[in-house]
């Protein structure tokens, strides 16, 4: 065990400046120091190649826990002399009955980096540590570039997925707009039917008109009293007209025929009238 009394002036600032720097290492020796089954102290220097050995203390009779403290800095500070830089040390108590020793980790500081030597600390300023460095952050932006582009595929199924559902909707609209205008073209063209059909009738209806009207006179002239007998019949036809159905007829007549059909109606309800006269005389 190293004696602290042989430490120069400059380790004994530096020890009283870690004990203020980091209380860790006083809280953890004053919980362990306390228990009668300690049977060993380690200390041990965490450098960058792997674990190493510095000090073992197995006689703890009349000591102090601040004692202890100053030995663990004490030897931590003279290893740390041959580094540079910041070292990390870990001290394992050791206690009967316990399958894991008790640990705390805890930093000196070694040279300055302008008193290096072949020695390597435990976080060195060196290749390995920018290595390692640039590793971390180049994983880290590959993890970044593989979320972004992640989502970003994600979110563009997304769209392409709305997009198939918008065109197929768009589609059946469309469709049905197709059907809707060829039902109303067939339409269309059953009411054009239509209206050929009433006007070829309506054609066929004022010939056939035309030529009785022409008729008409010769027909009545010819059957005047004294004829065969169809001049009643006429007459009684003509009587029977209704109102609509003279509407009708001179709907489909045009001017000159309407004004031979009023000649001809007036001629046939006289004669009917003086018919109905003689029959109600005799």
């Amino acid at each position: 065990m190293s004696d602290p009394t042989s430490a120069s002036p400059n380790n004994s600032a530096a020890l009283v400046s870690n004990l203020k720097a980091d209380p860790r290492l006083a809280r953890w020796v004053r919980g362990v120091f306390h228990s009668s089954a300690l049977e060993r102290v380690e200390l041990h220097h965490g450098g960058s190649a792997g674990s190493s050995h510095v000090e073992t203390w197995t006689s703890f009779e009349g000591r102090t826990p601040d004692q202890i403290i100053r030995d663990l800095y004490q030897s931590a500070s003279e290893d740390a002399e041959a580094f540079h830089g910041p070292q990390k040390y870990v001290a394992l108590a050791f206690v009967q009955n316990q399958r894991a020793p008790s640990r705390v980790i805890f930093r000196v500081d070694g040279q300055p980096w302008e008193q290096s030597d072949d020695f390597e600390g435990s976080e060195p300023p060196n290749s390995k540590g920018l290595t390692s460095q640039l590793m971390r952050h180049t994983e880290g932006a590959v993890r970044l570039a593989l979320m972004s582009s992640r989502q970003m595929t994600e979110m563009m199924a997304r769209n392409l997925e709305r997009q198939a559902q918008r065109e197929e909707s768009f589609m059946e609209k469309h469709l049905k707009v197709l059907e809707l205008h060829e039902s109303l073209l067939h339409k269309g063209h059953e009411r054009d039917i239509e209206r050929e059909d009433k006007a070829s009738m309506r054609q066929i209806k004022m010939g056939i008109a035309s030529q009785g009207m022409q008729l008409l006179p010769s027909l009545i002239a010819k059957f005047m009293p004294g004829g065969s007998g169809a001049l009643p019949l006429l007459t009684n036809l003509v009587g029977s007209l209704s109102e609509d159905q003279i509407g009708t007829i001179m709907a489909n007549l045009n001017d000159s025929q309407r004004g031979q059909f009023l000649e001809v109606y007036t001629i046939l309800r006289e004669q009917q009238e003086a018919m109905k006269a003689k029959e109600g005389g005799g």
